[in-house]
């Protein structure tokens, strides 16, 4: 239930402004995903052994084609990038039965302060801990590496568990809720946007400034990381064909083009035809 019908209350959450509720949630969906794949490997091998092998085949194929590419797991990596910036520790802490004036009791806090790129001192070292942790499949970040398997949202694999028979008690009102097509356009739009700011947090932190209105000279570690921004922007501009909301779009472009002028002012020129 927790994947099939967290659709319901996720987007509610973020519409609401409760992001560290929306946090909360996500990481719930994403903890039932690990420890199914864990408990699948583990009973698969008993079925196997018992010589129950359909039941083993059966096992591993329900892991690969609905949870592994399930649509809410996708879209919660998402969310919980996007709300990392807006975490609230001691909300977190507290949980539901913690009220504001609890809250207020704690220890002096800014948003920010733990989670997400927010341009402050601590980017760097949360830049590269997403870079480490979007390696493991079941962690938030790992939603930076999404958008490499297909540029188009078309073309992405993705299993929608959704259960909407249960919404079958709206009568007067249906919701709406978005398409397969949507969720995965959005959760892809999220990975290039993260994989954006995380390589570029990199590449800020690692290269030196112009002297004299000459381009430094590129350490290895900085080309490494130049040439990693400029695949990224290389994905984006073929990304820019998935429809997307005005807002969305303006970010969109805002970043595609500081993008560019970053890595004019890194390198000294520019390969842009745009």
């Amino acid at each position: 239930q927790i994947d099939s019908c967290s659709y319901l209350i996720l987007t509610v959450l973020v519409d609401g402004g409760l992001y560290t509720s929306a946090i909360k949630h996500s990481s719930s969906l994403l903890k039932l995903h690990c420890s199914a794949s864990r408990d699948i490997k583990d009973f698969s091998v008993k079925a196997l052994r018992n010589g129950l092998y359909f039941k083993a085949n059966e096992m591993i194929s329900f892991q690969r084609d609905k949870m592994r590419n399930s649509l809410q797991l996708l879209n919660s990596k998402g969310l919980t990038m996007n709300c990392a910036p807006l975490f609230m520790p001691a909300d977190f802490s507290l949980g539901v039965t913690g009220g504001p004036r609890e809250i207020a009791k704690g220890l002096p806090f800014r948003l920010g302060s733990d989670k997400g790129l927010v341009g402050g001192d601590e980017d760097a070292q949360r830049a590269e801990r997403n870079a480490h942790d979007a390696r493991s499949t079941f962690n938030a970040p790992s939603v930076i590496l999404a958008p490499a398997q297909s540029s188009s949202a078309d073309d992405f694999v993705a299993s929608d568990n959704r259960d909407f028979t249960i919404g079958s008690f709206e009568t007067i009102h249906k919701r709406r809720h978005p398409s397969l097509r949507e969720v995965v356009a959005d959760s892809l739009r999220v990975g290039h946007l993260h994989g954006f700011m995380t390589r570029a947090v990199l590449l800020v932190a690692n290269a030196n400034g112009p002297k004299k209105g000459k381009p430094p000279k590129l350490s290895a570690e900085s080309a490494y990381h130049c040439e990693s921004l400029d695949f990224c922007l290389r994905r984006v501009r073929e990304f820019e064909g998935n429809a997307m909301s005005e807002t969305a779009e303006a970010l969109w472009r805002g970043s595609l083009s500081l993008g560019h002028i970053m890595m004019t002012l890194i390198r000294g020129t520019s390969d842009v035809g745009d």
